[in-house]
């Protein structure tokens, strides 16, 4: 408690790298479409990270392991809680973490650790904005801020793993429809 204090009293921003630290518990990168987000890095990685995939699959979870997950929930809860802002992030591309797909991960377990859909969506827009005093550029949608958004078919907020449906992309004021990400993925596939 008095650590969340001081660093709440020092506004001393916080990543938790939930996916990243609960990997050993978690195993999302065990589902199938983790293991697809695996086709669009290079083929050497692509290789490495299928054969350790699947033999962390075959090992068991340490009571260690599952104390530290649990920890790890509990204290971004408790930070939050105490006021510290946070922001998103994964540290990929290490343990399985895909950049982009390891993104919608940790938003679903800041969710999971008890932050609400748009305070999880936070972490990943406004916050990182807010951080960098870029407020004036980044993090919202207004006349001259940088036009990169995501257009979603069901809404985050409902839940948060809807932050995967995505149906458009805009990239600096550029409009992507599905069809136009999906050739980009499989291009990327086809490596």
């Amino acid at each position: 408690k008095e650590i969340l204090k001081i660093l709440a009293k020092n506004d001393t921003w916080q990543i938790p790298t939930l996916t990243l630290n609960t990997g050993f518990t978690e195993r999302y990168f065990l589902t199938p479409d983790w293991q697809d987000s695996f086709n669009y890095l290079p083929d050497s990685i692509e290789l490495e990270w299928k054969e350790r995939a699947d033999s962390f699959s075959e090992a068991k979870i340490s009571p260690f392991n599952i104390q530290y997950s649990e920890w790890m929930f509990d204290m971004t809860g408790r930070i939050h809680d105490s006021g510290i802002e946070i922001m998103a992030g994964t540290d990929c591309p290490i343990f399985f973490l895909t950049p982009g797909r390891s993104l919608h991960q940790e938003l679903a377990m800041l969710v999971e650790a008890g932050l609400s859909p748009l305070e999880a969506i936070k972490t990943a827009t406004i916050n990182p904005a807010k951080y960098f005093n870029l407020e004036n550029e980044l993090g919202a949608i207004k006349i001259d801020h940088w036009a990169d958004l995501v257009i979603l078919d069901a809404n985050p907020l409902e839940d948060i793993n809807n932050t995967k449906r995505i149906n458009a992309v805009i990239k600096q004021g550029k409009y992507f429809d599905r069809n136009s990400l999906d050739q980009i993925l499989e291009r990327l596939s086809e490596k």
